[in-house]
């Protein structure tokens, strides 16, 4: 099968679903259209459970299990279907946090944007190779290499998608949705190690660096159905749309692949079932199936040692699949408003123990430099010594605190902890090459982040009976974490391939400010920037060597910009 039939069959899949939803969706009101000619809503059965009025923003936050497999093939550009080479890198049982904004401006209408990020990063890597002459015999005459590397990891799993939500038709509890959407993927994997069937020798430190970007619009149909409390719901969408970026690079080869495809077909469906647990809170469980079929294009092929580059024509493909379990908590925000003007008295909402939950985006940068060895009498490369790392990543975590009023003023402690993947690589060690052959280097050095922790006072002020303008600091404690790769290849290290992880804990100091806005039964809303310095330290990778050892000094630091809900008991 060519990629102009799977592209085909991919949207007849979709278009089925589709259909199945408008078939659900017409089954389930085909008896009550005869009760309700004039096309008026009727009055709720007994049992049943209305959803809140005048449901404008609702806010949900999820957690889940993210499994796939991404695809990057090397084609034979004669042939449809030959595959010379093939990467399978899995996602296996990631964890994911999501959040989802929806606005309502008419009964109609709602508009929706939802992110997710990856938690956790398991991930791993089975390389390909076919019919090559070293390589051991398989079934008939071919050959296959092939090498596993398990020790994969998955830097990024992030997803982005907005809506717009269409009701077409309703008729006692069921109803069906048109959708209008823009999705966006992005996924980024590191490889380091590994074993194969055509070598003895393990392989030592990083191998490949490998991301997708996926974007497209896309259409849609959703049917959906509420019996008494609890609701359920199914969904469709796809588009011949779709366009994709990836980027290969081989460190040990020295090579860097890239493709840049349009016109690729995608379908994704779900299922989904929500408890009204409160009137204004929703419990789900979801579970969504996306394939974005295999998209061949030309390969752009960088070698970094000559500075040559070279364009293959449809010798490049991709293709992705992913599932996913998620369970959430929806928030109708539709009355606070109003209870919110209902008249607040400070003390009863600002004094006493609250807890919430923190999100938003995380700016980390940090800096390496590189430090003489002493006893060799060793100077590193004044050009490359130093090196910035930067990266973005998405935060969240959990705040509990206490506050009480002094003269008017709000004084309290509060404790957070929290999670953000922010991680960033340079090529070569720096310090240890000039400025000729660092860029091309084999060898990798990785600084990153994963959770940290702080413990603060604050100080606030009232600005309205239910807005609070406050400053807040103090002692925060941030896990770091840095990878060297050194290859004997790479004239990087002069005695052996080197491989090395240091994670650290680091104490530094935190500070921002931030504004609140109560609401009514004790909830609040909150928006906070904070800047976060973790110092200065020293580490000597590979320091049981002589000549391999690296002395560096290291600093962190980061800005993050949160937006939180929390809840005053």
């Amino acid at each position: 099968m060519n990629s102009r039939d799977v592209s085909t069959a991919a949207l007849r899949v979709w278009a089925m679903s589709v259909l199945l939803s408008l078939l659900l969706g017409a089954y389930a009101t085909a008896d009550e259209v005869e009760t309700n000619t004039e096309g008026l809503e009727p009055p709720l059965e007994i049992g049943e459970t209305a959803p809140p009025a005048n449901t404008n923003i609702t806010v949900e936050l999820e957690l889940g299990v993210l499994r796939g497999r991404a695809r990057e093939y090397a084609l034979s550009p004669d042939s449809d279907t030959p595959i010379l080479s093939r990467l399978d890198w899995d996602l296996d049982n990631v964890a994911m946090a999501g959040i989802t904004l929806a606005y309502q401006p008419r009964d109609w209408l709602q508009l929706k944007l939802k992110g997710a990020t990856n938690r956790s990063n398991s991930s791993d890597l089975v390389d390909y190779d076919f019919n090559i002459f070293f390589c051991p015999p398989a079934s008939g005459t071919s050959t296959l290499c092939r090498s596993t590397h398990h020790d994969t990891q998955l830097e990024r799993a992030f997803s982005f998608d907005g809506q717009v939500v269409l009701r077409v038709l309703r008729f006692r509890g069921s109803e069906l949705h048109g959708l209008l959407g823009y999705k966006w993927r992005a996924l980024s994997w590191r490889a380091y190690g590994g074993s194969a069937n055509y070598s003895d020798t393990p392989f030592i430190g990083a191998g490949i660096t490998y991301r997708q970007r996926w974007h497209t619009p896309y259409l849609g149909a959703r049917w959906s159905r509420t019996l008494g409390a609890f609701d359920v719901q199914l969904e469709g969408s796809g588009s011949a749309w779709g366009s994709t970026r990836a980027r290969d690079h081989h460190h040990l080869r020295y090579l860097v692949f890239t493709e840049s495809i349009e016109g690729v077909d995608t379908f994704a469906v779900g299922a989904e079932l929500g408890y009204r647990f409160r009137p204004n809170i929703r419990l789900s469980v979801r579970y969504d199936f996306e394939r974005w079929m295999l998209a061949r294009g030309d390969t752009r092929v960088v070698d970094l040692i000559e500075d040559s580059k070279q364009n293959f024509a449809g010798a490049g493909g991709v293709s992705l699949y992913t599932q996913s379990l998620n369970f959430g908590v929806a928030v109708d925000l539709d009355r606070l408003p109003e209870l919110a003007a209902a008249g607040i008295a400070p003390a009863d909402i600002w004094r006493g123990s609250y807890g919430g939950f923190l999100a938003g985006p995380l700016f980390a940068q940090g800096q390496w430099r590189a430090r003489p060895w002493a006893d060799l009498n060793f100077e590193p490369f004044t050009q490359t010594n130093t090196v910035n790392f930067t990266s973005v990543a998405a935060y969240a975590g959990a705040f509990i605190g206490h506050s009480l009023r002094w003269r008017g003023w709000l004084l309290g402690a509060e404790g957070d902890f929290g999670r953000a993947d922010a991680d960033d690589y340079v090529s070569g060690v720096p310090g240890t090459l000039g400025p000729a052959f660092l860029p091309s280097s084999a060898d990798v050095v990785v600084a990153g982040s994963r959770w940290d922790s702080s413990v603060r006072l604050r100080v606030g002020r009232n600005l309205s009976p239910s807005t609070l303008l406050y400053l807040t600091g103090g002692v925060a404690v941030q896990h770091l974490r840095y990878r060297v790769s050194c290859s004997l290849e790479a004239f990087g290290c002069f005695e052996g391939d080197r491989d090395e992880k240091f994670n650290t804990n680091r104490i530094g100091w935190t500070s921002g400010a931030g504004v609140e806005r109560a609401f009514a039964q004790g909830w609040f809303v909150r928006a906070e920037y904070r800047y976060t310095d973790i110092g200065r330290f020293s580490h000597e990778f590979f320091r049981t060597t002589d000549v391999d050892r690296v002395a560096t000094r290291l600093d962190a630091s980061n800005h993050r910009l949160l937006l939180g809900i929390g809840l005053r008991y």
